[in-house]
């Protein structure tokens, strides 16, 4: 079996907090084999695979062999990802049969759309919950069915029919997935996903279907962004096009206030509620696809120790960290800064700017100098670390206000100040 490497001018490139967009695109096919091998491990773990469970994954490897891309681009998807790390995590921590045949069940629609998308005819059996299927990246149907049922797909190349029923627009009860949109270059087609299961994996709960209004309030807002980030930013856009694979609406409990998040097993995922601003928005982009990058990374190449007590300072938080969550927290707050900047010394303008890239830069700057000779470092993590140390110190030499400045520094010292008291050494 081949594994995936990075070579050290690959972790040199990426801890500078970008990489490009080939080399976000191998961090990918990482993520990619890592599914393949959680499937592989559900399949020999789990008690409750079905006759139709088995008949799935073997439509699952004739669509793989009439057309790989047909499967890699549902395996590709983060809610595939989401759906293989719960799953093994119910196996694994021994959850009832039912629940975990309940969501062994998912596979099946899985199969049919491969089938469909592969181009072969295939005919399965599976049962449906709470009276809805979810096709994955296609959408959801409402079935007049009770709370559980045994129902049939039909898939070949023309469409996907469940229980007689397609898979279409003019169908009552069908409702798609939608996607942003935005022209370049480069131009992207972003999935918002409001209708997935495995969307729900964040510390903030995710959205109910979006009225047709909000999304194209969400579209707007995307698309203004996009060209904001593709301006001042061309080499993260084009990152991003590459990295950014949905996008999911949470609940949004305060109007003055934006929240985000990313989950370990939907990389390529980014949670948020509606912004407030477009910069606001590039900003959670930048920072949360940051997170995403570093997960595939560490899953590629580990940069410390996992084991490791939760003794480390990081600006943005007043609990102790992880080393692990620090690198995280440092590697999402250097493109945050990064993203800070190239808005203060652009052309449009933006009044918040130059407060934002000061503090950004103050919190990463106080984290990365606090990382100092540590056994939870590997060889390539004591690399990566440098290297983002170096990616900081640039960030120095932008010029701003001393007034920002000090207010920065003054904030992080008033955040080190809470973080001794919640350790208790004050």
């Amino acid at each position: 079996m081949r594994t995936h490497r990075l070579a050290e001018a690959d972790l040199d490139a990426l801890a500078t907090g970008l990489g490009g967009p080939a080399l976000v695109g191998d961090l990918l096919l990482g993520q990619r084999s890592r599914r393949l091998l959680l499937l592989k491990l559900i399949t020999e773990r789990s008690p409750g695979l079905t006759a139709e469970h088995r008949h799935a994954l073997a439509v699952l490897g004739e669509a793989d062999r009439h057309d790989p891309r047909s499967v890699a681009a549902l395996v590709d998807t983060p809610m595939f990802g989401s759906w293989c790390g719960s799953t093994l995590g119910l196996i694994a921590g021994g959850a009832e049969p039912w629940t975990v045949e309940r969501q062994l069940d998912r596979i099946v629609p899985y199969a049919a759309v491969a089938a469909h998308r592969a181009g072969i005819a295939a005919e399965l059996l599976g049962r449906v919950h709470s009276g809805t299927v979810l096709l994955p990246t296609l959408g959801l149907m409402r079935l007049a069915t009770g709370h559980q049922a045994q129902v049939k797909f039909v898939s070949g190349s023309d469409g996907i029919w469940v229980d007689g029923r397609e898979a279409a627009l003019h169908t009552p009860g069908w409702q798609p997935l939608r996607v942003l949109r935005a022209p370049g270059p480069p131009a992207v087609a972003v999935p918002i996903d409001d209708l997935d299961p495995g969307r729900d994996s964040y510390h903030i709960e995710a959205s109910p279907r979006l009225t047709s209004p909000t999304v194209a309030r969400w579209q707007q807002a995307f698309a203004a962004t996009w060209q904001l980030v593709a301006r001042h930013l061309p080499e993260r856009a084009a990152e991003l096009s590459v990295a950014l694979r949905t996008v999911v609406p949470l609940r949004k409990p305060d109007l003055q206030a934006a929240r985000s998040a990313t989950a370990r097993e939907a990389v390529g995922a980014v949670g948020l509620d509606l912004p407030l601003s477009h910069a606001e928005f590039a900003t959670t982009l930048v920072h949360e696809i940051q997170h995403s990058k570093l997960t595939a990374v560490m899953d590629i190449e580990p940069l410390c120790a996992y084991s490791g007590e939760a003794t480390w300072f990081a600006p943005w938080r007043t609990d102790p960290r992880p080393l692990a969550g620090l690198l995280q927290g440092i590697y999402a707050f250097l493109g945050v800064a990064d993203t800070w900047r190239a808005l203060y010394t652009g052309s449009d303008g933006f009044p918040e700017a130059p407060k934002q890239f000061a503090r950004a830069r103050a919190d990463v700057t106080a984290a990365v100098e606090g990382i100092g000779p540590t056994d939870e470092l590997t060889p390539a993590g004591r690399r990566f670390v440098a290297g983002m140390a170096a990616a900081v110190d640039r960030l120095g030499s932008v010029s701003v206000p001393r007034s920002l400045v000090a207010e920065a520094e003054t904030r992080v010292a008033a955040k080190r100040v809470a973080w001794r008291r919640h350790r208790g050494l004050d």
